[in-house]
């Protein structure tokens, strides 16, 4: 007879959310098999960092929302500290548009004085633009020069 497997899963990161939920209760089911099930420990969320596994359940997993919890889906939950990164986050944001919003004012004359002296650029350069407006202005659908005398110019049709 060959002795029954075991699996080794202890220095593996696990991701510990609603998602593991299945494997969890193989753990708890499967203890012979796994004999290092009581090392397994969290990698992630920050929240469960280097927690036990085995020492876990459907409230610490992140599983509290109803319909999440029956998807077997993960519910976020921020912590303090990633909510705070978000504010001043958003502070800085609206601290540079503030600032770029204000360089723009206080040099409106100037863009506008810019902005009058480009338009009459392209106004110069437009104007020097000499349309032909003839009907056979197109090189491309003019006639084809008649050959000088003495050349050996031939026709498309004559088979030389």
């Amino acid at each position: 007879d060959l002795p029954r497997p075991r699996l080794l899963l202890a220095d593996n990161p696990l991701s510990c959310g609603c998602t593991s939920r299945p494997l969890l209760a193989w753990l708890h089911n499967a203890t012979e098999r796994v004999p290092d099930a009581r090392r397994l420990r969290c990698a992630s969320p920050r929240a469960l960092l280097d927690k036990p596994l085995m020492d876990l359940d459907e409230a610490r997993l992140g599983c509290t929302d109803g319909d999440a919890n029956e998807r077997g889906e993960e519910v976020d939950v921020a912590g303090p500290e990633l909510e705070a990164s978000y504010v001043f986050f958003g502070l800085v944001l609206a601290l540079i548009g503030l600032i770029f919003l204000m360089v723009l004012y206080l040099n409106r004359r100037g863009i506008q004085r810019w902005m009058r002296n480009l338009r009459e650029a392209c106004r110069d350069q437009m104007e020097g633009y000499h349309y032909r407006y003839e009907q056979d202005a197109d090189p491309r659908r003019a006639p084809a020069p008649a050959a000088p005398a003495g050349s050996r110019a031939t026709s498309p049709g004559s088979g030389l």
